[in-house]
């Protein structure tokens, strides 16, 4: 008698703002998982909600999902939600939530796609350890999965001001950023299920039974929904995790109009979650207060040029090294490039994707570049700074 394979219900959300094109490989990669492995069964239903409000947009949205059932071998189930009116990332996403039939449901950015066996990973894991509230894969930043992405940083108002403190204090930038850089190195080198203190909602799957709707807070239209549902889900006892055997490419870049609608979410983040607990915001205001006291480059860095970086790698470290690369003068947060040989290398076309000009027509930011050993270390690294322009 041959055993019949323990079956779950999975759920993929995508959400679409003017971004159908991106999206297109996103949707495809769902086509392309493996549904099947000698432990368990997915059977898989895909909605896609569109807060674009726009005929073209939706018409391209009809057209990609068209084409891609027409050459699929086994058509998935895929339901288009027209919304009437751009209600954001997280709001978009509690409606395809409300609709959808998986008992674990993955979040996926229209700028993400997930190799063959990414969703068969996730679930497998959330199946066989029932204390996971959510998971995530290893992510990586480009197609040749030579860069990952960092772990997500879980907001704290004494982070805040720690964050800050380190602008002021060149002592605690380093420790601050090497810390980071550890708990980095941690994720990135980690072969097993590694614990999460949050994760990111651009690739994320969910227990449905640990959620208790409506999924992301509506009151972020952008930005921090994650770090609010992450931190809700551990203060109901659900444990978060990595599940390094599952990978995603998420070409992420940043932009000016990034910035302002982070900021207002994470203002609102730490109003709902920090406000009046503890003397982080006294302490916060007294730094505030010493704006002009603050270092522009806390961690030292050099300045250096060249459309194609080559670094010399010491001999001690040829075996394994880590380079880094952030828009941030402390590294936090920061992808990390593992290699070994003597010779170290990053394009500026690469870094770019990081960068942004703060007004319409101005300079680039710059960008911050570090090397040292693929292992941690309290040895003070040289941070490079570059100039994209």
């Amino acid at each position: 008698m041959i055993a019949t394979l323990p079956s779950v219900k999975v759920s993929c959300l995508l959400v679409n703002y003017f971004s159908a094109d991106t999206l297109t490989k996103a949707l495809e990669s769902v086509f392309l998982q493996q549904l099947k492995n000698t432990a368990l069964h997915i059977e898989l239903d895909v909605l896609v909600v569109d807060n674009s409000v726009n005929l073209q947009e939706a018409q391209l949205l009809k057209n990609t999902i068209a084409d891609l059932q027409s050459q699929a071998t086994n058509p998935l189930s895929v339901q288009l939600i027209l919304n009437p009116s751009n209600t954001g990332f997280g709001e978009a996403n509690n409606l395809a939530f409300k609709q959808c039939q998986g008992e674990f449901v993955m979040l996926l950015n229209p700028d993400a796609h997930m190799r063959p066996d990414c969703l068969l990973a996730l679930a497998s894991a959330m199946h066989a350890n029932l204390e996971l509230g959510a998971c995530c894969p290893k992510q990586y930043w480009d197609e040749a999965q030579s860069w990952q992405l960092p772990p997500a940083w879980l907001p704290t108002g004494i982070g805040s001001w720690t964050l800050t403190r380190a602008h002021h204090d060149k002592r605690t930038a380093k420790r601050l950023s090497n810390a980071y850089r550890n708990l980095s190195l941690n994720a990135w080198q980690s072969q097993q299920l590694s614990s999460q203190r949050a994760i990111s909602g651009g690739a994320m799957m969910v227990r449905r039974s640990a959620i208790t709707p409506p999924m992301f807070d509506p009151a972020y239209f952008m930005y921090f929904e994650d770090s609010d549902l992450s931190l809700r889900l551990k203060q109901q006892g659900w444990q978060l995790a990595m599940v390094p055997e599952a990978h995603l490419v998420h070409e992420w870049a940043h932009s000016a109009g990034k910035v302002a609608m982070m900021e207002a979410s994470k203002a609102q983040y730490f109003e709902r979650h920090f406000n009046g607990r503890g003397q982080w915001q006294k302490r916060l205001a007294s730094l505030t207060d010493q704006s002009s006291n603050a270092f522009d480059n806390p961690l030292e860095a050099l300045d250096v040029a060249g459309d194609q970086l080559m670094l010399s790698v010491p001999e001690a470290w040829a075996s394994a090294w880590l380079l880094e690369a952030s828009p941030s003068p402390l590294l936090i947060p920061s992808v990390g490039q593992m290699g070994k040989g003597h010779k170290a290398s990053v394009s500026k076309e690469m870094l770019s994707r990081m960068s942004f000009a703060p007004e319409e027509g101005g300079k680039l930011n710059s960008v911050y570049i570090r090397l040292g050993p693929a292992q941690p270390t309290r040895e003070a690294l040289q941070v490079f700074k570059i100039d994209l322009n």
